[in-house]
């Protein structure tokens, strides 16, 4: 289920990239990853707090 799932994103963000110019899917592309970035930490914090340990924010030590 999972696998199809992921198959049908795809299809969708191919035809998502066809409708954008070359300024548009670099735009989609930079919140993309801003939305994967925010995903890993807090991912990262909430394993922390499950493991008893203080959650680290990557941008406080920056």
């Amino acid at each position: 289920m999972t696998e199809e799932l992921y198959r049908q994103i795809d299809v969708l963000y191919d035809e998502l990239e066809v409708g954008l110019d070359k300024e548009e899917r670099n735009i989609a592309m930079d919140e993309w990853s801003n939305y994967r970035r925010s995903f890993r930490e807090c991912k990262t914090k909430a394993r922390a707090l499950i493991n008893g340990k203080p959650a680290v924010d990557d941008r406080e030590t920056a």
